[in-house]
């Protein structure tokens, strides 16, 4: 059976050629990874400074709360006869100032809290983005590297090279 001359040629050819086309759909699909984790980690940010703003907001709101009470507690001690200044009444108001002040810190520390878990998770996006993109990286090379020793592995590699051509 005949075979043809350029045949080790066309078939190293193939091999060169599936070689660089894996390695291009690996280091697109590293790209791919990278562009994937910066996108959450867009979205953790805007989920850290959505939970700073809620957290404000709800600091705010009771704050209000806190005034309404102090002015409800007054407008009770004042109908019922209390002077504003007696123990029991200051006392009141000194104990709910406490709670609000107490709880306006709670709702500051549990926004934080929130902001600054979604900054992590943000960067942890991004450094698992890296670590896929930089997987992929090494793996084309690999792809690269074992389509270079296929290759000389052909029909004796470059021995057949240099007989094809009849040195």
């Amino acid at each position: 059976m005949a075979t043809f001359p350029g045949a080790t040629y066309v078939g190293m050819g193939a091999t060169a050629a599936a070689s660089l086309f894996g390695a291009g759909a690996q280091l697109a699909a590293g790209q791919n990874a990278m562009q994937n984790a910066q996108y959450q980690a867009a979205q953790s940010m805007q989920n850290a400074q959505a939970a700073f703003a809620s957290g404000s907001s709800e600091v705010n709101n009771i704050y209000t709360q806190m005034q309404l009470t102090q002015s409800r507690g007054l407008a009770v001690a004042a109908a019922s006869g209390a002077n504003a200044l007696s123990p029991s009444v200051v006392n009141l108001a000194a104990l709910n100032a406490g709670y609000g002040v107490f709880n306006q810190n709670m709702a500051q520390y549990n926004a934080q809290t929130k902001a600054n878990a979604s900054t992590n998770q943000a960067n942890a996006d991004i450094y698992q983005g890296q670590q896929q993109q930089q997987a992929a990286n090494m793996k084309a090379t690999g792809t690269i590297l074992s389509g270079a020793l296929s290759l000389a592995g052909v029909g004796g590699g470059a021995t057949a090279l240099a007989s094809g051509f009849g040195l």
